[in-house]
C-alpha cells in the first residue's frame, strides 16, 4: 500500500502477541475498501494509525471521503450487505475474524471528511479477565 494517498503512523507498537494473519486480513480489507473509495472520490486520503492509551492498542483506518449511509453503517457487521463499492461482505467476515482472535472491529466515526474504522487489539487475556471479573 504505497499509494501517495495512504499515510501510516506508528509511534508505539504493541508488546503483546498479536494474531498477524488475522490482523493482516482485517487491515487488507479496510485498506482495500478505502482505496476503492478513492476511485469514486479522487481527493480522498487514507490514514492508518496505531494508537496506544495506557498499553491498550488500537489501529485506526480513517479516510477523508464522504460518510456512508446510515442504514449501511448500522448493518455493516450484522449481516452480509451489498453496498455501492461492495464493502459489506468483506467487513462482515473481517469483524467475525476479529472476534475469534479476541479483537473488535468497529466503525468509530462516520462523518463527511472522517470515516474511521478501529481495530481494538486488547490482548485476549485481558479481555477474558475483564469478562471473568464482571461475572
Amino acid at each position: 500500500y504505497t499509494q501517495p494517498q495512504v499515510e501510516f503512523v506508528a509511534n508505539n507498537l504493541p508488546t503483546h502477541d498479536i494474531n498477524a494473519d488475522v490482523l493482516d486480513s482485517i487491515l487488507d480489507n479496510l485498506l482495500s475498501n478505502a482505496l476503492e473509495k478513492t476511485k469514486y472520490e479522487p481527493n480522498t486520503l487514507v490514514k492508518v494509525e496505531i494508537v496506544e492509551e495506557q498499553k491498550h492498542y488500537k489501529i485506526q483506518v480513517t479516510d477523508t471521503g464522504k460518510r456512508m449511509g446510515q442504514n449501511t453503517a448500522q448493518q455493516l457487521f450484522k449481516k452480509h450487505i451489498s453496498s455501492q463499492n461492495g464493502l459489506g461482505v468483506g467487513l462482515y467476515h473481517a469483524a467475525q475474524d476479529a472476534l475469534q482472535a479476541g479483537y473488535t472491529l468497529a466503525l468509530t466515526q462516520n462523518t463527511d471528511g472522517a470515516v474511521q474504522f478501529t481495530v481494538d487489539l486488547s490482548p485476549p487475556t485481558l479481555a477474558s479477565e475483564a469478562t471473568s471479573e464482571s461475572n
